[in-house]
């Protein structure tokens, strides 16, 4: 008998022994975590993860599972406090308090507050603008950081924008510096009907209507969303906050493209100060095209032809 297959006999009978729950049990071998060494015991509908003191309630919670990977790395890199409550696995990173109920949310918190990919120099009197406000994660790092006098933030699906506020209310020294918004920013002003599954909000788009297959994913919805007309808003913005400095970040599923063309038609990309986004499907060029145009220095970073990060700072 091979050492793998002894080992994977070894492994099913200790987790059959500590793990009674066939729910918890399929899940487990469903993704192989009991391979790894790690101790998984149940008490009735809730599971033990021993190696981090962490009880999960009930099957709810198996995102957890689904995410391991990244909270593991969380854990190690960064020791966040972990707590239970009935909304999800809430996480203390840098002091700010998060909800995540998805798979999803603990990558986006892991890239976020662990891996830090929204860092850059912040100077007094910053005013950030988050279009893809997502459940407010982007917009509770930047309001943690003292130099961020204000962060006004946009999202347009409005279970999204409601997770978001909620984060926000977690956080109530920081939830003052931040104002959200419940509509999404775009080349124009428009109602429109897009697909949206809360397992994965964060791959909500205005502008492709099955980005990452959306639309076959079960208990994915058709909500109505409000576009208004980016060029309209960033005025007033910069008319109310002239003497702030302005950062830039945008993450927004394929409408950044349209973004970036009218906000350099209408000569407002040249009053930005520093920009971080993440482009999606159509590659980077148009958009550092226009960085190059405006006067920004940039670079990007990408792993794949789908998704990659630019950081532009003014020359």
């Amino acid at each position: 008998m091979g050492i793998d297959l002894l080992h994977k006999i070894k492994s099913y009978y200790r987790l059959k022994q500590k793990v009674r729950s066939k729910f918890w049990f399929d899940k487990l071998r469903y993704l192989g975590l009991d391979l790894n060494g790690e101790i998984f015991r149940s008490e009735g509908d809730a599971l033990i993860l021993e190696k981090y003191k962490l009880k999960l309630p009930s099957p709810d919670f198996d995102f957890v599972l689904d995410g391991y990977a990244y909270l593991k790395q969380i854990i190690s890199q960064s020791n966040p406090l972990i707590e239970v409550s009935d909304k999800g696995l809430i996480l203390t990173l840098d002091g700010v308090r998060l909800t995540v109920t998805t798979k999803q949310e603990i990558l986006i918190a892991k890239e976020i507050f662990t891996e830090k990919i929204y860092n850059t120099r912040v100077l007094p009197n910053t005013l950030v603008i988050d279009i893809g406000m997502n459940v407010g994660f982007c917009s509770l790092f930047f309001a943690n950081n003292t130099d961020v006098e204000k962060v006004i933030s946009f999202e347009p699906f409005l279970p999204t924008y409601e997770a978001g506020v909620e984060n926000f209310s977690n956080n109530p020294l920081l939830e003052k510096k931040i104002q959200a918004y419940p509509f999404g920013l775009g080349s124009v002003s428009e109602k429109i009907t897009m697909p949206f599954n809360p397992k994965t909000k964060g791959n909500a788009s205005t502008r492709f209507e099955n980005f990452k297959g959306v639309k076959e994913l079960a208990g994915t919805l058709q909500l109505e969303i409000e576009i208004k007309a980016v060029d309209k808003i960033f005025l007033e913005i910069f008319q109310e906050h002239q003497e702030k400095r302005k950062i830039l970040k945008i993450d927004c599923e394929g409408s950044e493209y349209d973004i970036f063309e009218k906000l350099s038609q209408k000569g407002l990309l040249e009053k930005i100060d520093t920009i971080i986004c993440e482009w999606h499907l159509h590659g980077p060029e148009s958009i550092t095209f226009l960085l190059e145009k405006n006067n920004f220095h940039h670079f990007c970073i990408s792993n794949n032809s789908q998704t990659g990060m630019i950081y532009a700072t003014k020359k």
